[in-house]
């Protein structure tokens, strides 16, 4: 992952941490004599925190659905990918009369987008979102 996605990467997860999005993340697979094995097993949650430890971005989330919910896992920023909604998938009539109703300004608007997450910076195609599957976060049909 590039600097720059990084950076795209970390913005976009900020913006985004008031809303409870998904992620996508990554942990080592430590062998039975504890050293790092280089594979990795994907876990989901929620975004919790983003924070610099040291030189490195890391995220933090709380896992869901399994027997470790609730637990906080510390992981790399390029090893969090975010559950997104495609600017092309549908929005309910509920999402239609509020987004309706939502003032007229820019800053507005991002924070709807954001709420509904959808990927309006294009982080799908750059291989630094996953597509959200359908009903993920309650609201699409």
């Amino acid at each position: 992952m590039t600097q720059e996605d990084k950076q795209l990467l970390l913005k976009d997860l900020c913006a985004r941490l008031p809303y409870g999005v998904i992620v996508r993340h990554a942990d080592s697979l430590i062998d039975s004599d504890g050293n790092d094995t280089g594979q990795f097993w994907y876990k989901r949650g929620y975004l919790y925190d983003v924070c610099k430890l040291d030189d490195m971005t890391t995220t933090i989330i709380e896992s869901e659905g399994s027997d470790e919910e609730g637990y906080e896992h510390i992981c790399f920023l390029e090893r969090t990918l975010p559950y997104l909604r495609p600017m092309s998938s549908k929005k309910t009539e509920e999402e239609k009369n509020d987004w309706n109703s939502t003032p007229r300004n820019i800053v507005e608007h991002i924070d709807w987008y954001n709420a509904h997450h959808f990927d309006y910076r294009g982080l799908i195609e750059k291989g630094l979102a996953l597509v959200a599957p359908e009903g993920m976060y309650g609201k699409e049909e």
